[in-house]
């Protein structure tokens, strides 16, 4: 990661902030906090009968079992024309809460539905909260809450529907709950969030349940050499000994290069009197859930000795396995910004209104969504530090949020981990979950490997990372592997026939499909619509992810094993010495692999290649051969004057060389190469997908390329 160290956000910690953060009752209970009175609603909100609307929905759903995609006359609560629509000056709570999350109307489709002007004469509706609570749609259960939203007239059709856009709104927006103070279910329910963060529920309940269910959550006991951690009792800097239990944290330090300056005394080290927010309440944090050490790279890794940071960034792996939990700042831009909820950063306040027999609750948002759109997943380095972790407790702005590899909860919905996730249960209700924020599919452990699949399901979850890993920004191209080693280092304790090849796996006794497989990567758009250009990374090769800067795809094939038709004849790199060594004589040893790679394959005309005439999009071109015309769509590294300007250098054939990869899923891959002067080598420019089954008979001539 990249250091700092601001001293404006520094500050000691006091022994009695731990003491601050409160304690259960004998019952083991966390005392929850009163909620101040809400102020009265003005007289046109006291006249909605919500409790009445509430009995008729609960009724309505329970006659028709299921979850419907539109809301029905039975769930209109009130007619309130364009009261809700402009902000205005009210102490009226409701009128606040609908006035903020009043869902607009769109009629381009183009536009985020919360920023349009707002549309007249609205309804009111009960929608169903278990759907829009982001856990589940089905099974129905649950009938006792619902989401309030606000419509347009109309907008409560199958026609006037607009499903997608609603459940948009509310991921980013949040959403009004209302249930009844009367009839309350231990599923799925609104929960009221406290203003401080609240250990006892992430030890007594979330941890306490993952350490007797999930044998696999618990931490690994892999020696890591030269592992040193904080002793959040001294702030003294020791050794790691095999008995001690850890937690780590996954955070961005920022912009500033200020070296950290440590306190010694004999012959130890001891953490800065003044500490950034985000270290200093990790450590409050850490001993609040029952734990004395924490792991925090900036300190425990010795920035300023290479080799032992060279050393650390490739146990990284195991730093983060061995953790009992790693604590994840979600929050804020930086270091300075600290836990919300902890000790002075504060949370986002909850909306509770208590009014004839029902309660409405602001649930806030959905943590999913706050943590994509946090600073901290657009960092490359906490990719990995998630991913690599059992169990992760996330601090959001206005709740936390907790994954082990088998299950997640959040503070602000109710889910009773027993009923819900039970391995045993024969309720449909835990196979209908959604996937946790850490793993890809719904139902599946957000783990990198998994002992029950084959080898190709840990190599698709491995493609998949990498598309997410370049998505995010590094500060230092030369960290463009070492923020992934990690993932790599666990597929390889899995499989030690892995050999790590820039980033691309090669299995040294499956042949080289799968290594060419792995060259089938694509930009996902040109480079001049990326928000960033895409950009070379000269210290790495052209062919690799990792020599680039910007956001990749595979065409992901979803079976139980590689079902690629490899057209590449041979592979060979370069030895120490300089001499051609074949790719199948690489072994789990070799460490210094050299970036320029030559392969044997078949060479594809460039003429055949035409771009449809007056086109200027890079997807609309054709491959003519084998006595056919298939569509093809071009995807470029390299930013040309023109894709027609590069249409008449590509038929030219002078600059560009194309070679057939191969094809999986009726989808067949063309490298498109352009020769470098400097280095008399080709380099990647990019890749042609065409829509075709086979590439054979498409050229013949079989040629070496060499590509740096």
């Amino acid at each position: 990661m990249e250091p700092k160290d601001d001293s404006a956000h520094c500050e000691p910690i006091s022994p009695s902030t731990v003491d601050s953060i409160p304690r259960p009752n004998r019952e083991g209970n966390y005392p929850q906090e009163e909620q101040p009175p809400s102020k009265p609603l003005c007289s046109f909100c006291d006249q909605l009968d919500l409790q009445n609307s509430l009995y008729r929905f609960y009724q309505s759903r329970l006659h028709k079992q299921a979850v419907i995609y539109w809301a029905s006359e039975d769930q209109v609560v009130a007619d309130v024309g364009n009261r809700y629509c402009n902000r205005r000056q009210t102490d009226c709570p409701l009128c606040q809460i609908f006035s903020a999350s009043c869902v607009f109307k769109d009629s381009k489709g183009d536009e985020p539905v919360h920023i349009l002007e707002p549309m007249r004469d609205n309804q009111l509706f009960a929608v169903y909260f278990l759907e829009y609570s982001q856990l589940t749609v089905y099974p129905p259960v649950n009938y006792y809450s619902c989401c309030l939203a606000l419509f347009p007239r109309g907008f409560g059709t199958p026609r006037g529907w607009d499903h997608d856009k609603f459940d948009a709104h509310i991921r980013t927006r949040g959403r009004l709950a209302l249930s009844s103070n009367k009839y309350k279910t231990e599923l799925f329910t609104p929960r009221a969030i406290p203003r401080q963060f609240d250990p006892q529920i992430v030890k007594n309940v979330w941890l306490h349940y993952c350490d007797r269910e999930h044998p696999k959550c618990r931490p690994s006991d892999t020696k890591v050499a030269g592992l040193q951690v904080i002793d959040c009792e001294t702030l003294a800097i020791e050794d790691f000994q095999q008995d001690m239990r850890y937690l780590a944290l996954s955070y961005v330090w920022g912009n500033s290069r200020e070296p950290v300056v440590f306190r010694k005394y004999e012959d130890k080290r001891f953490l800065p009197e003044q500490l950034p927010r985000t270290i200093r309440d990790s450590i409050i944090v850490t001993k609040a859930l029952g734990y004395r050490y924490i792991w925090v790279d900036k300190y425990c890794i010795d920035q300023d000795r290479p080799e032992t940071k060279h050393t650390q960034i490739h146990q990284m792996c195991d730093v983060y396995e061995n953790s009992s939990l790693t604590i994840i700042a979600a929050s804020g831009e930086d270091e300075s910004y600290g836990l919300p909820g902890v000790s002075e950063t504060e949370r986002d306040p909850q909306l509770i209104i208590k009014h004839k027999g029902v309660e409405i609750t602001w649930p806030m948002a959905d943590p999913h969504t706050s943590i994509e759109c946090s600073t901290w997943a657009t960092r490359g380095w906490t990719l990995q530090e998630a991913l690599l972790s059992r169990r992760r407790l996330v601090f959001l702005d206005d709740q936390v949020y907790f994954e082990c590899n088998k299950i997640y909860c959040f503070e602000s919905v109710s889910t009773p981990l027993g009923q819900l996730h039970s391995p045993t249960s024969k309720s449909v209700i835990s196979g209908s979950v959604r996937r946790g924020i850490f793993s890809e599919w719904q139902g599946q452990s957000s783990e990198i490997v998994s002992t029950r699949h084959r080898f190709y399901a840990s190599f698709d979850r491995y493609l998949s990372v990498v598309e997410q890993y370049t998505s995010r920004q590094l500060t230092y191209d030369k960290d463009s592997l070492n923020a992934f080693r990690g993932i790599i280092q666990r597929l390889m304790k899995k499989y030690p026939s892995i050999v790590d090849v820039w980033g691309l796996l090669y299995r040294t006794n499956r042949g080289i499909e799968y290594f060419s497989y792995a060259l089938c990567w694509w930009h996902i758009q040109s480079p001049s619509k990326t928000w960033k250009k895409l950009r070379r990374r000269n210290e790495f090769p052209s062919w690799s992810w990792s020599g680039w800067e910007g956001e990749i795809r595979y065409w992901r094939h979803y079976g139980k094993d590689l079902d690629f038709d490899n057209k590449i004849r041979a592979i060979s790199f370069e030895d120490q010495d300089g001499r051609p060594m074949d790719i199948t004589r690489l072994n789990t040893t070799d460490k210094h692999i050299s970036e320029v790679i030559k392969i044997e394959a078949t060479l594809v005309p460039t003429y055949q290649f035409s771009l449809t005439p007056g086109s200027t999009k890079p997807d609309r071109w054709f491959l003519h051969g084998c006595d056919r015309t298939y569509g093809a769509t071009l995807f470029l590294s390299q930013d040309p004057p023109s894709i027609t300007h590069f249409a008449k250098e590509l038929e030219a054939g002078d600059k560009w060389r194309c070679i057939s990869v191969g094809t999986v899923e009726c989808q067949s891959f063309v490298l498109v190469l352009g020769w470098q002067q400097e280095t008399n080598t080709w380099s990647r420019a990019g890749i042609f997908r065409i829509e075709c089954p086979t590439l054979d008979g498409v050229g013949e001539q079989i040629v070496w390329t060499t590509i740096s």
